[in-house]
């Protein structure tokens, strides 16, 4: 018993040590985290970097060289994720998150999107994944201490992502499609309601009660989605309420639509209802 005891304690606290090495380990950084968040329109874009100070160093040139890859911040690569496609400095780029890296010159910036977005500096970058560069100007602003990224000149569609620090920043253009995202929000918010409706319908169906309101729940579905489902519930009401002729009509749109809908769900859907339609036909 004791042999046993023994056992299940060394168990219990190999498991603990192992868990706890496996847990990163955290630490005040020099350089601190920060994130910058802006909503553009129903656009959400976010920054995450680390903000390393002046110092009294030298920053252009010497802390960060010339012509060489900088993470554009402190430790992990920076990253800016975007919630929807975008248009930056004019060129396309999908919804998602991208490591930022930037290459100073005394004259030019070149400023990258890498779609790796957890590495460590610029140790490990992989060019393959680059999916957007260009080139900005930089220029002189009053002395900033610590990295800041900023959006500017906000408006529905558009604003400004800019990177400051020590005397110099950038900024490029950042563009989102606000009519499109509240189309696309708007048509799901109505597929949803019509969703509902129909759910509404087929549940008083399946209990065979509330028939008349059934009717009415799916109809009102039809007029916002005339989809396969809707009209195969319709034509099921219609036949619990041996209705049978508007029940054979119902059926004859579901099954026209269904052959532009068609899985193995519907499949099984139109199988079944053709024969409900049979058995009307010959109650008519």
């Amino acid at each position: 018993m004791r042999n046993r005891l023994f056992i299940i304690i060394v168990f219990a606290i190999t498991i603990h040590f192992s868990a706890a090495a496996q847990e990163k380990a955290v630490r005040p950084m020099l350089s601190q985290k920060a994130m910058t968040m802006q909503r553009i329109g129903l656009t959400d874009i976010t920054v995450t970097y680390h903000r390393p100070g002046v110092k009294g160093r030298t920053i252009w040139g010497k802390l960060v060289p010339y012509n060489e890859l900088w993470r554009a911040g402190a430790n992990e690569a920076t990253t800016i994720s975007f919630s929807d496609d975008v248009t930056v400095n004019g060129h396309p780029l999908k919804a998602g998150t991208y490591s930022f890296f930037v290459r100073p010159t005394p004259t030019s910036w070149q400023v990258i999107f890498n779609s790796n977005a957890k590495q460590w500096g610029t140790f490990f970058l992989d060019k393959s994944k680059n999916v957007l560069t260009f080139n900005v100007t930089p220029y002189a602003i009053p002395h900033r201490e610590w990295l800041l990224y900023d959006f500017t000149d906000l408006a529905m569609n558009s604003a400004k992502l800019e990177l400051c620090w020590d005397k110099l920043a950038i900024h490029f253009s950042i563009r989102v499609n606000t009519k499109k995202k509240m189309e696309e929000m708007n048509e799901a918010f109505v597929l949803k309601a019509s969703e509902q409706l129909a759910g509404a319908a087929l549940t008083y169906l399946e209990h065979h009660e509330n028939l008349k309101t059934a009717l009415a729940d799916i109809n009102r579905a039809i007029a916002i989605h005339s989809s396969f489902e809707n009209w195969n519930i319709k034509a099921k009401i219609l036949g619990e309420l041996k209705r049978f002729k508007e029940a054979v009509r119902a059926a004859d749109i579901a099954l026209k639509i269904q052959k532009k809908e068609k899985n193995a769900y519907t499949n099984m859907e139109a199988w079944q209802l053709k024969r409900l339609k049979k058995s009307w036909t010959e109650s008519r």
